[in-house]
């Protein structure tokens, strides 16, 4: 084809006959693994929509075998469909990879048959394909160099690099993923054990012991929560905003608390309330069972743990106690509180709270 400075040559292939050309070369150095055909084609009347089907297959002869270069059959074919260029008559790159290589050799005498399949459905760009190019690489013995290496036409993008047999000059794509920020992805196991078992499923603070739940690795419970202000104490058992979220398994808990009366002597109270199901061993703190499994959920007075005192408006008087809770359905413990008099009682912030440890 004439162009404005100056000429471009190669095979016309047309749209409605298969076509063919054959070329000739010697596999010097090869190594293993396929061979990637490259072509270079445009469309001479500046199409620009739809593709083109291109196919390339090979047979390879090693010199003193007792094979005739003119009958030997060609392997198995690969197909490549390409969208044309949607410049008119633009460079366009169609990549081959011939998985079947005839039990190709280093050395061998290669004939390579590269076609436009026009009469394959996916192949509708009309009028002719000229091809200018064709390039064939594969994985070579030797390099430019020592230590020089050989890849696979195309990788995963941040893919970690792995070997591909023990010559140390071929490398092949990976389904590790290493991001921009060193995150790992697709790592699969690690020293036979699932990566997913080392994640930590919840938000850990510092110290956290971890554990084997069965599964995943995961942190023990270690939580101290208080009051956020004081509560006012009446004769209804009511939950303070004292809570803490517990998962199945084995609590120490540590109930601690100040409050205050109003000159006048005061009966009052404490237990703690679970909305999920447990049992549990109780040192000073009180608890019954509900029907729905929790433990807590007293509402006669004197179920409770109970001290009475008088004291001056304001003056702290302390109470304590200790239970073992074994969750075993996850729910949320909460500190629960009454007195026999619904004015005059205060639960103070300060110094009212649980201590949570997980065994």
């Amino acid at each position: 084809m004439d162009g404005t400075n100056g000429p471009v040559s190669g095979y016309a292939f047309s749209d409605t006959t298969m076509q063919q050309v054959f070329v000739k070369l010697t596999a010097w150095d090869f190594l293993s693994g396929n061979v990637t055909v490259r072509l270079r084609w445009a469309s001479p009347t500046g199409v620009t929509t739809n593709e083109v089907v291109w196919g390339a297959q090979m047979f390879a002869i090693t010199p003193g075998d007792a094979q005739s270069v003119l009958t030997d059959a060609f392997a198995t074919a690969a197909t490549t469909t390409t969208t044309v260029n949607s410049t008119a008559s633009g460079d366009t790159e169609t990549i081959i990879t011939i998985t079947s290589v005839d039990s190709l050799a280093a050395g061998d005498d290669v004939w390579l048959r590269i076609y436009r399949d026009a009469a394959a459905g996916g192949d509708d760009m009309t009028g002719e394909a000229l091809l200018f190019g064709i390039n064939v690489s594969y994985a070579a013995n030797s390099g430019g160099g020592s230590g020089d290496v050989t890849g696979p036409g195309s990788a995963t993008d941040n893919a970690v690099v792995r070997f591909d047999s023990t010559t140390g000059k071929v490398v092949q794509n990976s389904a590790v993923i290493v991001d921009d920020s060193g995150n790992i992805t697709g790592a699969g196991t690690l020293n036979t054990k699932t990566i997913a078992n080392f994640a930590d499923p919840a938000s850990p603070a510092t110290g956290d012991v971890p554990y084997w739940n069965g599964t995943i690795w995961v942190p023990k419970c270690r939580a101290t929560v208080t009051l956020a202000s004081d509560h006012d104490v009446t004769s209804a058992l009511t939950d303070t905003a004292v809570a803490q979220a517990l998962r199945v398994g084995r609590h120490l808990v540590y109930v601690s608390g100040n409050w205050t009366t109003d000159n006048t002597a005061r009966d009052f109270g404490f237990a703690l309330n679970f909305s999920g199901t447990a049992t549990m061993h109780m040192e000073g703190v009180v608890y019954a069972t509900a029907t729905t499994g929790t433990f807590g959920n007293v509402s006669a007075f004197n179920s409770m743990i109970v001290s009475t005192a008088t004291a001056s408006s304001g003056t702290p008087l302390a109470f304590r106690g200790r239970a073992e809770v074994i969750v075993t359905v996850a729910g949320t413990l909460v500190l629960r509180v009454d007195t026999d008099s619904d004015t005059g009682t205060v639960l103070a912030k300060a110094g009212s709270g649980m201590s949570i440890f997980e065994t």
